[in-house]
């Protein structure tokens, strides 16, 4: 006779259990598993979109109900304020009301990994002639994130005038400045994992010569400041019913132009040659949303116009900048394409765009 063990026995009955989970008593259907039990209610409404997708929207938000703009596939909208966004307002919301679109994140674990026991970000390559991307290594002194930039160990990230001329207050060191960005690093990668995506600013950032930021359409005032300023300029940007916005991460730009490059089509042509879809070959910047030719699921600008900076660091001098600009062309300088610069930098040809932080 075969002997059973406990351990046989514990294996029948969790069996057992999962025959019983699966049955469809009663004829009815089984209830599917609620994706906003762990979405912290005191932050976030659930909100369906017109796709039947559930999406938190920030407290102090409201998700657009112009036509357009209430899919996830296409681009979910939200405008700061209260008041309803409609067809019969909406040019005027637009103008005058922070917009931000909704960046679905399905597999997190794409988005995110380890370093030295760290979280970081993971980055990601995209190969403009065979339209496929892969990921890039960690290195300390290449692409990466969170991370300071202190040139030969006396510059950028280590020098207090950078702070305090930027309004960067409680930094006077890169050693002080490192334990800052990886704290938002973590609560932006806390916010994507809870909710599983993120919110990114729909136009380039406005304002800047001000003393607060914007993500509004017809904003002319969106670069010539230095990486400082307009770092702090986009966490200042939104902080209320525990909403906090920043300037995006490279991880966050690569996690959207994988978005795009996932629905494919025009899509996925947008993220390797950005030709007809961005302001290219041009003598200066345009105001942010000009054309709708120059947006993609309600994102404007992603390729041309202005430089936009990341928080994204690279080597020990610069700070990582994404796609492309007005004297660029959409073909080598892509919606997806990196280029650096040193963070003291400022001119007419470098902005910025934000995120939110849930």
């Amino acid at each position: 006779r075969e002997k059973v063990t406990f351990d046989d026995l514990d294996k029948d009955i969790q069996d057992i259990v999962k025959q019983i989970e699966s049955y469809d008593i009663g004829g009815g259907s089984k209830p599917t598993p609620d994706p906003t039990k762990d979405w912290d209610k005191t932050k976030v409404d659930p909100v369906e979109s017109a796709d039947n997708v559930v999406v938190p929207v920030p407290k102090g938000f409201v998700a657009s109900k112009a036509t357009g703009e209430n899919t996830v596939e296409n681009g979910f909208v939200i405008y700061q304020g209260t008041d309803d966004v409609t067809d019969a307002n909406v040019d005027t919301a637009m103008t005058t009301r922070n917009q931000f679109v909704w960046v679905p994140v399905a597999d997190t674990s794409k988005m995110f990994t380890t370093h030295d026991g760290k979280d970081v970000g993971r980055l990601y390559d995209f190969d403009k002639d065979n339209k496929t991307y892969t990921e890039i290594a960690w290195s300390d002194t290449g692409y990466r994130e969170p991370d300071v930039v202190t040139g030969n160990g006396s510059e950028y990230d280590a020098v207090a005038s950078n702070y305090s001329s930027a309004g960067i207050t409680g930094i006077t060191n890169a050693d002080q400045f490192k334990v800052q960005l990886e704290a938002e690093f973590a609560e932006m990668k806390a916010s994507v994992e809870k909710y599983h995506g993120f919110y990114i600013g729909r136009y380039e950032t406005g304002a800047v010569s001000r003393a607060k930021a914007v993500t509004v359409k017809g904003n002319s005032d969106i670069a010539s400041q230095t990486w400082y300023k307009l770092y702090q300029m986009n966490k200042e940007m939104i902080n209320a019913n525990g909403i906090k916005s920043s300037m995006i991460w490279g991880s966050q730009w690569d996690q959207t132009m994988i978005w795009f490059d996932t629905q494919g089509g025009t899509n996925k042509d947008y993220v390797y040659n950005s030709t007809g879809k961005g302001h290219y070959d041009a003598t200066s910047t345009i105001t942010t949303g000009s054309s709708t030719a120059y947006a993609v699921n309600n994102i404007y600008d992603m390729a041309g116009n202005a430089w936009d900076w990341t928080l994204e660091a690279y080597d020990t001098y610069h700070r990582i900048l994404r796609g492309g600009n007005y004297g660029t062309s959409g073909s080598p300088d892509p919606a997806s394409f990196r280029r650096s610069y040193r963070p003291t930098r400022y001119d007419g040809v470098i902005g910025s765009r934000s995120t939110l932080i849930m």
